[in-house]
Order: C-alpha cells, then sequence, then structure tokens
C-alpha cells in the first residue's frame, strides 16, 4: 500500500477540513467514503500515526479549534459511528441488530443509532478504531 505524506493528505481533503468550521456553528457534520472492498477507504479515513487520514485531521482540527474558542463558547463533541452496507445500516459502535431508518421532525434518522459524548481527540480515535473491529470486511 502506498502512503501519502500528511501535507498531501492534507491538501487533497480540504472539504471535510472545512466542515469543522459549520460544525462549530451549531450544524451537524458527516464525513462518508464509499468504494469497493480492498480500495482504501479505511486508510484514507483513518491513515495511520505518521500519516493520519481524513478524519483523524478533521478530529484534530475540531478540537484544537475548540480549544481555541474556549473561553468564548461552550461546545459539545458527540459522536455515532454506522456502516450501510449491501443495504444493511449497523451501529458499528453497539453491534447487534440492524438499523431502521425512520423520518422524523429531524429528517431521516437511523433509529437506535448510539450515542457517544467525546471530550478529548483520543477518545474519538479510540471510538473510531474500536467501529472499525466492527465493519464489514467481506466482498460487496
Amino acid at each position: 500500500m502506498q502512503h501519502f505524506p500528511t501535507q498531501l493528505v492534507k491538501r487533497r481533503f480540504m472539504l471535510p477540513l472545512a466542515l469543522v468550521e459549520r460544525v462549530l456553528q451549531g450544524q451537524n457534520g458527516t464525513v462518508f467514503c464509499y468504494g469497493s472492498t480492498g480500495a482504501g477507504k479505511t486508510y484514507t479515513m483513518l491513515g495511520i500515526t505518521d500519516n493520519p487520514g481524513v478524519m483523524v485531521l478533521a478530529i484534530k482540527d475540531l478540537f484544537a479549534k475548540i480549544r481555541e474558542r474556549s473561553l468564548d463558547e461552550a461546545h459539545s463533541v458527540s459522536l455515532s459511528y454506522l456502516e450501510v452496507c449491501n443495504e444493511t445500516v449497523r451501529d458499528l459502535l453497539s453491534p447487534g441488530r440492524p438499523l431502521v431508518l425512520r423520518g422524523d421532525k429531524q429528517g431521516i434518522v437511523a433509529a437506535g443509532l448510539t450515542q457517544y459524548r467525546a471530550f478529548l481527540t483520543h477518545e474519538v480515535i479510540r471510538l473510531l478504531q474500536q467501529g472499525n473491529q466492527n465493519h464489514t470486511t467481506e466482498p460487496t
């Protein structure tokens, strides 16, 4: 597998990093990756210690900006981690039965999707790694 320098990853994936500012303004944020098995989705999203991926860079940026603004505003970080594979929606942080998509006043929601509150970058990364242990790895 070819590893790209962090600076290249940062330049190539500026859109998810720009999403952080909107999240800090109170909007929900989603980072979505699509592709066939073995295409490099996990590497692109998480990367490795020396070359962090899109989600890790966005999370680090989010918590850095929260620290910068901590005297001005109150912030709360919650996360969920789901997978859609073969038309089945699964909660990667609390595996079990498939989730059901429903419409409500918030829009379309995955009923029963767990939500975790995080206070530090490493907590989010640990949850993402935990979720990756539960994701589907079979060919789609």
